[in-house]
């Protein structure tokens, strides 16, 4: 079976020909293409989905699971505080509609949307026909309902997010010219700037989400300036007219224009079919967990984005529930506890917070409890590397059930993905909790997932291999230098996207003409485990003024391991010889250091630390912490920070710093950091 061909558990790829020499696998600046072991025939599978539409998956579950829970959320309920303040407080359980009750529900709003003309067929020159229906709302069980409404009429739900900014959300109206759009609370200020500005001549109609949370009045009330109809979703819910005919969507219909977050320019608008999702139901069968109608998983990450959107999706697809966040991640725990999920899907920015705050918590024990914690990790770190085990009955009953009862977490895996993960992260993570981490690797324009782990690996340190509907080749960089099975991953297969809407220019920039789709990221060949390994991204790289080039990302992964790091980014500049490190500290570690060193009485007041950013002896530790990460991991000079910016502001979505996804927006950073940059090359140059 070739160089990959063995069935061992960590194998995840095989040549598609039968070659037994790798060297003579690489030809025309190209290694590849490989399949997933169990693909016997690849072009068999991949045709094999010609009729595959998710919505019929779900109908069938429909009846299949008619009595079982399918969509949740915990009850809200408003109250005054001491300031005359509204509050919100949520229920310390779930409620739950079953898979009828959502059924019906579904037909109800779907011939209601009908009824009422909600939505307009229209043309659109170069794509043909089109109905859409926006939607700018947190998770919900009425986000969901309102797509699968969708779904069974054949219209296309177009996904908008707080965090977009007025352009980009005026650009997706113009471009959609959609009339309604359904939204829920949390996003009425944004729209109300936003049409004060724009107008948006095609929105016509407001769908409220006011189902299972609360619409105050008086934002209703300021919804009356933008002279558009309003609908309250508790109307559309009702019972509908029978004889409103829907014609459900095919496999080619595109269930939803998913927009990517875009870090430079506005975002393009991905067509995902109902095909795309239906294929990757299949995959999700390959990750080894027996997805079933047991699994309960809370959706907190944006559904607006492919992510969460699949996983959501998927849960359903096997008859499991879904239970929708409360709106707020500081209650991020409060509604893991109340839902008992029985997995966590996260980004590895989300597990660095769980870490952070769990071994600061660890740092508050006395001296006795501290040896032990230590004792325990260290035993269960030797543990893992030596005997590839997650489990110990002493420590996890001693220790880590603890930290575990704090989360309600009797978790199967957690599943991750959309940036690297960092493996001295993944271990801890796995070691506290005593599950595996599946990590995938993916895009928007692949529907979510293009290679993955098993759940029967617990090494991580890698994506895994293709998923077994899709082939993957590797393609020489020789800019980057990357050749010979490092370079650039593409993929091939039935979960690609369709392209991107009223924009074949793009489209064509990353689907080649044999019908390839090129990623950006830059992934090696891992011989041994016959696995991919992220390692680069191809657009992210920069030159420096000895025309050497910088990947950024390669060098973050590894300075962010500093203890005294809870964000970074590198900058550099082609007009200049060096890079700069931009910095938001683990506060908690940086009063440590400045507690031993005096600076400060003892205290454990986190905000001190802002007063001592520019500190020599803080930037000269961190400098030198710097240096020896960089040693161990054979960086170059150039590769080597000397020059460092902490900041107190954090990179968040909020400000715009991190994409929804949880990615930098370098472009902004720079902005935002302009002043510091520039007087540092100033300097410099003196």
């Amino acid at each position: 079976m070739g160089i990959c061909g063995t069935t061992k558990k960590f194998n995840y790829s095989k040549p598609k020909l039968n070659i037994n020499n790798p060297e003579t696998f690489y030809s025309n600046g190209e290694v590849g293409p490989f399949i997933n072991p169990r693909t016997i025939d690849i072009e068999q599978k991949m045709n094999s989905y010609k009729d595959v539409a998710y919505i019929d998956i779900l109908i069938r579950n429909f009846k299949n699971y008619s009595g079982l829970n399918c969509l949740g959320f915990r009850e809200e309920t408003v109250e005054l505080n001491e300031k005359k303040e509204k509050v919100s407080k949520f229920a310390n359980q779930f409620t739950f509609f079953s898979y009828d009750q959502v059924c019906r529900m579904s037909v109800d709003v779907s011939r209601n949307i009908k009824k009422l003309g909600l939505t307009r067929l229209q043309n659109f020159p170069g794509e043909g026909d089109f109905e859409f229906l926006g939607i700018f709302a947190r998770n919900s069980c009425e986000w969901l309902i309102t797509e699968i409404a969708c779904q069974l009429n054949s219209i296309t739900l177009v996904t908008l997010y707080n965090t977009l900014g007025e352009d980009a959300f005026a650009h997706i109206c113009e471009l959609t010219k959609f009339s309604t759009l359904a939204i829920t609370k949390d996003c009425v200020k944004n729209l109300l700037e936003y049409h004060k500005k724009f107008k948006f001549p095609h929105l016509k109609n407001l769908i409220l989400l006011d189902y299972t949370m609360k619409f105050d009045e008086d934002i209703k009330e300021s919804l009356k300036v933008t002279n558009l109809n309003l609908f309250s979703f508790i109307d559309i819910v009702k019972k509908s007219d029978e004889s409103i005919s829907l014609i459900k969507s095919n496999p080619d219909t595109v269930l939803t224009l998913c927009f990517t977050s875009g870090t430079t320019g506005l975002p393009k608008g991905a067509k995902i079919t109902q095909r795309n999702f239906g294929c990757q139901v299949d995959n999700v069968v390959d990750i080894g967990v027996n997805f079933n109608s047991q699994d309960r998983h809370l959706s907190y990450l944006p559904l607006a984005h492919i992510m969460e959107h699949l996983m959501d999706l998927a849960v359903l697809a096997f008859g499991g529930a879904v239970g929708f966040y409360s709106g707020d991640t500081k209650l991020l725990k409060d509604d893991l506890v109340a839902l008992k999920s029985s997995f966590l899907l996260a980004v590895p920015r989300v597990l660095k917070i769980f870490r952070d705050k769990i071994f600061d918590s660890f740092d508050q024990k006395n001296g006795c409890q501290r040896a032990i914690i230590k004792g325990a990790l260290e035993s269960k770190k030797t543990n893992l590397e030596e005997n590839e085990s997650l489990s110990s009955p002493i420590y996890d009953g001693v220790v880590f059930s603890k930290v575990r009862e704090i989360f309600n977490a009797n978790w199967r895996f957690i599943l991750t993905g959309s940036a690297p993960l960092p493996l001295e992260l993944a271990n801890e993570m796995k070691i506290i909790f005593g599950c595996p981490i599946i990590e995938g690797y993916g895009m928007t324009e692949l529907t979510g997932v293009a290679t993955v782990t098993q759940y029967s690996d617990v090494k991580n340190g890698h994506v895994g291999g293709p998923v077994t509907n899709s082939m993957i080749k590797i393609v020489d960089v020789p800019e980057m230098g990357y050749k010979n099975g490092n370079g650039e991953l593409c993929v091939k297969g039935p979960i690609q996207f369709t392209g991107y809407f009223m924009d074949k220019e793009n489209t064509s920039k990353i689907i080649d003409k044999d019908g390839w789709l090129h990623t950006g990221d830059v992934c090696t060949l891992l011989e041994k485990e016959k696995s991919f390994k992220i390692i680069d991204r191809v657009k992210e790289i920069f030159k420096l003024q000895q025309g050497e080039y910088i990947a950024p990302t390669k060098l973050e992964e590894v300075y962010s391991k500093s203890k005294y790091v809870s964000q970074m980014c590198i900058y550099g500049n082609s007009l200049y010889t060096f890079i700069i490190g931009i910095v938001v500290p683990n506060k908690s570690k940086v009063l440590e250091f400045l507690l031993q060193k005096g600076k400060v009485e003892k205290t454990e007041d986190l905000s001190v630390v802002k007063n001592f950013l520019k500190d020599k002896d803080l930037v000269d530790e961190l400098i030198s912490d710097f240096e020896k990460l960089a040693k161990v991991a054979k960086f170059n000079s150039l590769e080597k920070v000397k020059n460092l910016i902490i900041s107190d502001i954090e990179f968040t979505i909020d400000n715009g710093l991190l994409t929804s996804t949880m990615k930098m927006v370098r472009k902004k950073i720079e902005v935002h950091f302009n002043s510091e940059l520039s007087k540092i090359y100033t300097d410099a140059a003196k």
